[in-house]
């Protein structure tokens, strides 16, 4: 097997692939670990004997796989000069010779040490008072100013003091006016202090960072997706990046103009769940928005200080305030918390709760394995299940808070921690919080997100529906899918490594993919798009296969997507989204495509510069949003 590329930590090595896996370093010189020995580290996911982790990592695998995991393990022996133990059970002894060794350099612990590590250590709160609400919005002012009332009228009730903030994205050269007529009013009526960024401001800021000797062509894409974009696409990414550059040092929250504050709960327990992302999430499903809205239980409550819970905090101090140890699960960790807990690391950069009303979501077909996994009874009627997978009304809530590693995400309305450098959105089309979530991974090893146990309603136009286009098996592309390939070639960095250099490590990595040969791209391209419709297939399959007891109905459905998907492997990969081929024709616009990862590769590595200047001058007092009232 090849040896795997890895980043240097002062302790522990992470594996750069689907799963995060431990790998072994001995000295100053981190050395490759073969996949099935990290496969055997990460299975030690409780606190069991070493025998009990051997036995048990070597009856799951194979017979292949232990052909190669008795190579793997007699050569890891061997370079350390380690005696090698022959036995009757042959692939379980090396099994635990190799833990063992693990062990003493401590890359295994007890329990009893852990819990002791964490009782013993001292609280590190940090002041994190949440300062300005920004609303991302365009064109919809009647959406706005629903949104702004309802979110000041709990901030008021609850004696809260916030800038509020408006990042507007339209283009029209009457948004400004209206907005700031609508502002005076919104200030005479609450008392709270509002401020405006809109085209005008986001020009005047970009000219002023030009001036600092940051490149113009990079700040319109930063801003607008490019000097010729900003008509053509959606634009949300860059409207958060005025959004990020305007909040630096402080603490925020974010919310779309769509949201209304109303805010619900179903917490059951108090106590923080620390645990790796999975689905930890309840749904319920309604044919109509008044069912779902009628649903919420309601809460009374700062929404300012719901997301102080988390928003900003350490992990030792949540550790020891919030987390109820007796409940802690160990086996729900991943090797990244079980470092970040073994060193008394991680921080809560990003904060989300929960929604009642639109689900934000286009893709209704995780519904399936959520309907099978937590089963019930409303789903033996056909109808009912139908509704679900077409009507968008839901409740997705939490009964506790979660604590996990930051990931793909939902930003509908979340707190952020931007008191150090962040992740820019990428400025174009949807999703751009799903690429955030992916790069902000890759830059801080530290980042967590904490979701709470609480709603906010979600209040689009009514009678929006999933798009037919999932339930015929067919799997577009879009620029997401073109960032995740990129990613996934790219090896994770250690612990150590600081967010600006991570952040120039990946832009050079994008840069190289989005310039590299067009032919290279397309193929590793479409072998990845053909990969996640073989994916599909095999969640499909494997739904079939564990859940037989589920409705006919369910099943069928289940079964006819399975057969449709599989159909859909023998049409031709366009590597772009549909509209955007109808207008340019396949090649362009698969160029267009590989084009946005070279340039939003050169974004992230000039970021870190884009973001000390920007916060050079808010200390001149020059800041992207202009004070209202």
């Amino acid at each position: 097997m090849p040896e795997e590329r890895c980043w240097r930590s002062s302790s522990l090595i992470f594996h750069s692939g689907s799963y995060e896996r431990l790998l072994f370093q001995e000295g100053d010189r981190p050395s490759a670990v073969s996949l099935p020995l990290a496969d055997l580290l990460e299975s030690c996911r409780d606190f069991e004997s070493l025998e009990t982790h051997a036995a048990g990592w070597w009856k799951s695998l194979t017979f292949g796989q232990k052909r190669m995991a008795l190579k793997d393990m007699i050569g890891f022996l061997r370079q350390r000069s380690e005696t090698i133990h022959l036995s009757t059970r042959l692939g379980t002894s090396l099994a635990v010779q190799v833990l063992g060794l693990l062990k003493q350099q401590n890359y295994l612990c007890s329990k009893a040490d852990l819990l002791q590590f964490w009782s013993q250590s001292s609280s590190r709160v940090q002041a994190n008072s949440i300062s300005r609400l920004a609303v991302v919005t365009k064109d919809r002012q009647d959406f706005l100013s629903r949104c702004l009332n309802s979110y000041a009228e709990n901030a008021s009730f609850f004696d809260d003091r916030l800038n509020f903030v408006i990042f507007d994205d339209s283009m029209s050269q009457d948004s400004e006016a209206l907005i700031t007529k609508w502002a005076e009013d919104f200030y005479a009526r609450w008392g709270q202090s509002i401020s405006y960024c809109g085209k005008k401001q986001k020009s005047e800021f970009r000219n002023a960072l030009v001036s600092a000797g940051i490149d113009a062509t990079l700040l319109d894409f930063c801003f607008w997706g490019g000097s010729d974009e900003s008509e053509n696409y959606l634009t949300y990414g860059a409207n958060r990046n005025a959004f990020l550059l305007d909040g630096i040092g402080e603490l925020s929250l974010s919310v779309d103009d769509d949201t209304f504050c109303r805010i619900g709960t179903s917490e059951k327990n108090t106590s923080a769940r620390l645990a790796d992302p999975n689905d930890h999430t309840h749904f319920r499903f309604f044919s109509s928005r008044d069912e779902a809205l009628k649903s919420v239980s309601l809460y009374s409550g700062s929404f300012k200080k719901m997301h102080e819970r988390g928003l900003g905090r350490s992990l030792p101090d949540l550790l020891n305030q919030l987390l109820d140890w007796e409940k802690l699960k160990f086996s729900e960790l991943g090797p990244l918390l079980h470092q970040l807990m073994h060193l008394g690391k991680g921080h809560i950069v990003s904060t989300f709760q929960g929604l009642a009303g639109d689900s934000a979501s286009t893709d209704p077909l995780h519904v399936l394995g959520y309907m099978a996994r937590r089963f019930e009874p409303q789903f033996e009627n056909e109808n009912v299940f139908r509704d679900s997978l077409s009507h968008r009304e839901i409740l997705r809530t939490l009964d506790q808070p979660y604590i996990y590693p930051l990931r793909k995400c939902m930003m509908t309305a979340f707190g952020l921690d931007q008191r150090d450098v962040l992740a820019p959105f990428f400025p174009l089309f949807r999703q751009e919080d799903s690429i955030f979530g992916d790069v902000m991974s890759f830059i801080d090893r530290e980042s967590l997100m904490m979701h709470l146990p609480y709603t906010l309603d979600h209040l689009p136009e009514t009678g929006r529906q999933y798009s037919t286009i999932y339930f015929e098996g067919k799997s577009e592309f879009w620029p997401v899918h073109a960032f995740e390939e990129a990613f996934r070639s790219l090896p994770l960095p250690s612990l150590i490594v600081d967010r600006e250099r991570a952040l120039k490590i990946m832009g050079f990595h994008l840069e190289a993919v989005g310039e590299g040969s067009f032919r290279d791209y397309q193929m590793k391209m479409r072998a990845a798009h053909w990969n996640r419709i073989a994916q599909s297939i095999s969640y499909y399959e494997y739904l079939l296969d564990t859940y037989k007891k589920m409705p006919v109905h369910w099943r069928k459905f289940v079964f006819e997507l399975r057969q449709k998907t599989r159909q859909n492997l023998s049409y031709p990969a366009f590597l772009a989204p549909p509209w955007l081929v109808m207008s340019l024709g396949q090649e362009a616009a698969e160029r267009k495509v590989k084009s946005w990862i070279s340039q939003y590769g050169r974004l992230l590595q000039a970021w870190p510069d884009i973001w000390e200047a920007a916060l050079c001058l808010k200390k001149k007092g020059q800041t992207l949003s202009k004070k209202i009232k």
